[in-house]
């Protein structure tokens, strides 16, 4: 394995979001409902913004989704989203205002560092916790209450390296990392040993905090130039535009975990994920079309993603048997775990269901982006066999 040092300038061109004042969180409404309240904890301010308002928004539409067609087992589902600034301390103070608010589980955290130390309050007080982007491989061993929507970080990295050096046969691939708020560190750590163990050589560009833009797109414009038969972006949205304007070989696949916004050539680029907008399928296109009437802007997966946990936490208050007269009864939490790995959900990033370590079984997919939508990859188009 080669590594390769660059410096990088972090520079985050993501909107801000404003925070909204959360919901009230008790009392029967005009429903006669009583309010069952999901917490939730992510940034909605500072530079993370973006991702905790996804996260809040896709949460919201399915609270809403659900108490349109008569709640749950005799309850309205309130959500009360507070901001954590991306910061874990502020996370743990917002956790002890939600408990005080008769929060009944936990939806978060959005990023992995203000998600450990939640996890650590939620296993004490053994209150229900669903994950649904932090992906840190740390993140379930405090306790049997904890549940993950997303794969861990591990995982998303095998699964970057089965597709490469298995489906497309790359011999000499590259992976592009930094290490920040999103695990990208862990993940590309997890691809280089799978390729590793796979005998393929690998080469490591890890990019680092003092280098212009200029510098940037110079960097990315020199990679096709190499001879990379795959590379591996394990990069953050905000340097995705500079490389695809930047990158132009046909040669190269190309493997990402997001597409930038910016209306750049991504034609033949792979996507690893489990939320395609452009999918017919019912239920993604109601999702992405909802989505984009209400927040004037295409969904971020952690949007699904968040959609898909409120879903599965519906599904684990029917399972459980749980109602008005029996959510204060001893075992009323044990009932909403035991439940969460007894539910199947078919969501809009596909079917989620959860093993006793916490983790969902739901699979990560690849799909190459050709004129405007995402179909599956065919490794008969890549001079592979099928």
């Amino acid at each position: 394995m080669k590594k390769i040092s660059l410096l990088l300038l972090l520079c985050f061109t993501a909107g801000v979001f404003s925070a909204c004042s959360p919901r009230p969180t008790v009392g029967v409404d005009s429903s006669g409902l009583e309010p069952f309240v999901i917490g939730g904890i992510g940034p909605l301010t500072e530079e993370y913004a973006p991702y905790g308002n996804a996260v809040k928004n896709g949460a919201q539409m399915a609270v809403d989704e659900i108490n349109a067609t008569g709640g749950v087992n005799g309850f309205r589902l309130v959500l009360n989203f507070q901001d954590s600034e991306g910061d874990p301390d502020t996370a743990v103070t917002v956790y002890e205002k939600l408990k005080t608010n008769e929060m009944k589980v936990l939806l978060g955290g959005v990023l992995s560092a203000e998600t450990a130390a939640l996890t650590e309050k939620a296993a004490e007080d053994g209150i229900l916790t669903v994950i649904p982007t932090a992906g840190d491989e740390g993140l379930l061993q405090g306790g049997d209450n904890l549940f993950r929507v997303c794969p861990d970080h591990r995982k998303t990295g095998e699964a970057a390296a089965t597709f490469l050096a298995d489906r497309c046969q790359a011999k000499n691939p590259a992976v592009l990392y930094c290490d920040d708020a999103f695990g990208n560190l862990q993940i590309a750590q997890s691809f280089l040993e799978a390729c590793n163990k796979k005998n393929v050589f690998t080469t490591e560009i890890r990019l680092t905090a003092n280098m212009s833009e200029a510098d940037l797109i110079q960097v990315f414009s020199l990679l096709a130039q190499e001879s990379y038969d795959g590379i591996f972006l394990a990069l953050s949205p905000e340097y995705l535009p500079a490389f695809f304007t930047s990158f132009d070989s046909e040669k190269t696949q190309v493997l990402t975990m997001d597409l930038p916004k910016d209306e750049v050539d991504c034609e033949g680029v792979a996507l690893l994920s489990s939320y395609f907008p452009t999918e017919e399928k019912g239920v993604v296109r109601n999702f992405t079309e909802a989505y984009q009437s209400l927040y004037e802007e295409s969904p971020h997966p952690y949007a699904a993603d968040a959609y898909d946990a409120v879903y599965a936490l519906a599904e684990s208050i029917r399972k459980s048997g749980l109602s008005p007269e029996k959510i204060d009864e001893e075992d009323a939490e044990k009932k909403l775990l035991d439940a969460m790995t007894k539910i199947s959900v078919k969501g809009v990033t596909g079917t989620l269901a959860w093993t006793t370590d916490g983790e969902s079984t739901r699979p990560l997919t690849v799909k190459t982006y050709e004129k405007g939508v995402f179909v599956p990859f065919r490794e008969e188009d890549h001079g592979q066999k099928p």
